[in-house]
């Protein structure tokens, strides 16, 4: 179980702030509380003044859903990569947040700032990828774009292996440089007219 602590809501860069939001953090229900997506964080804190805040970073997908089987009420659902402490102060892996404003329409100006904030905090994982986009970048050779890049094709008879094995062995090779392969015009259909 999730224990909420003492927690300080973001009053600098708040892009958005709804009360009245149901929080289900990792399946358990912690009630009614205020959301702050603020620049720094995502925080939610209820009216004793407890609840919890997430790095962006933390959240690896989010969406509006309409699914009730994810949730009875239309909510934003986040899927997270984020260890917390338990009651015993052991690491919980959390894997998903459910926020449920009471005001429904305020959904999409939610998920607009979380996706606003996320921008502000990429992840290292996103720049690995940037990383690999360069290196295929550096590969470009001329200012058209053409890519210089080489590539090992199959010789002739590995492609005929390729296709037999597609195939289940049912097609016969055939050697288009063999002069006994080629179908001859044998029944006349495109001889020029006869003259008279």
């Amino acid at each position: 179980m999730i224990v909420l602590s003492d927690i300080s809501v973001p009053t600098d860069e708040v892009f958005c702030k709804q009360g009245d939001t149901v929080a289900v953090l990792g399946h358990q229900d912690h009630g009614c509380g205020t959301l702050y997506v603020a620049a720094s964080m995502l925080t939610w804190s209820n009216d004793s003044g407890k609840g919890f805040s997430l790095d962006y970073t933390s959240i690896s997908v989010h969406g509006v859903s309409n699914d009730s089987s994810v949730y009875p009420r239309p909510c934003i659902y986040c899927m997270l990569d984020l260890n917390m402490p338990d009651e015993n102060g052991e690491e919980q892996s959390i894997g998903e947040l459910i926020l449920s404003p009471q005001d429904q329409t305020s959904l999409e100006n939610i998920y607009n700032a979380i996706a606003d904030c996320q921008v502000l905090h990429p992840d290292d994982d996103d720049d690995q990828l940037d990383d690999v986009e360069e290196e295929e970048e550096d590969d470009v050779d001329d200012k058209d774009g053409n890519v210089n890049m080489s590539v090992e094709m199959p010789s002739r008879q590995e492609f005929q292996n390729m296709i037999q094995n597609q195939a289940g062995g049912n097609i016969q090779p055939m050697n288009v440089a063999d002069d006994q392969t080629h179908q001859h015009n044998t029944d006349g259909q495109f001889d020029d007219p006869d003259e008279d």
